[in-house]
């Protein structure tokens, strides 16, 4: 298990039905208007407007954001990427999302402190605050947040399913930044979105 911080943000494993979780493709979805960053791992929602946006803790999660793609406004030429930087100047762009329903998804914690850790498995967690320092867009441009432990209750942003199968990925004392399995406890769907109909 952990034993320092190292978070990767939010990374799909399979489907509750076993089944092995492809992204799909929004169109239209991301503009100069979108103006937030967005990193690979990170959780987003769809607006009422139908944009795309960094998913804060306690909202209801669409997703999880896996890279775009889109026309650059200056050079003209098709830029893909594993992030979206706040208010690119873009065109025809096409962002990449792992849905959140029916996915488990694999995220490490903040500090947890030994055995008290256990109570975990029956409740759920927030992520840690979403801002642009939690969205990296140079670098490995991955996400890093992480499950925010101090939230922990018996509902949450996401609930926990258990521990990630990782050799000492336990609950001993020297470790304190478990991976969690979990899942979006209340995910968005039902959405119109730009040019594409989720509901």
């Amino acid at each position: 298990m952990p034993s320092a911080s190292a978070p990767f943000g939010l990374r799909p494993v399979r489907g509750t039905f076993g089944n092995q979780v492809n992204p799909i493709a929004l169109p239209g979805s991301l503009t100069s208007g979108v103006t937030a960053n967005i990193s690979k791992g990170g959780p987003v929602k769809i607006l009422t407007t139908g944009l795309l946006s960094a998913a804060a803790a306690g909202d209801r999660v669409f997703g999880v954001f896996a890279g775009c793609e889109y026309d650059d406004g200056s050079s003209g030429k098709r830029v893909i990427s594993p992030s979206w930087t706040a208010s690119a100047s873009a065109t025809n762009a096409i962002a990449y999302v792992w849905p959140a329903e029916n996915t488990d998804f694999e995220i490490q914690s903040t500090v947890v402190s030994g055995g008290a850790v256990i109570t975990a498995l029956t409740g759920g967690c927030d992520t840690s605050t979403n801002n642009d320092a939690a969205h990296p867009t140079t670098g490995t441009r991955n996400s890093t947040l992480t499950l925010d432990y101090s939230t922990l209750t018996t509902t949450g942003q996401f609930t926990i399913m258990g521990l990630a199968p990782f050799p000492d990925n336990d609950f001993t004392s020297d470790n304190t930044y478990p991976i969690f399995r979990v899942r979006a406890t209340e995910p968005q769907i039902g959405i119109t979105q730009v040019g594409v109909n989720l509901a």
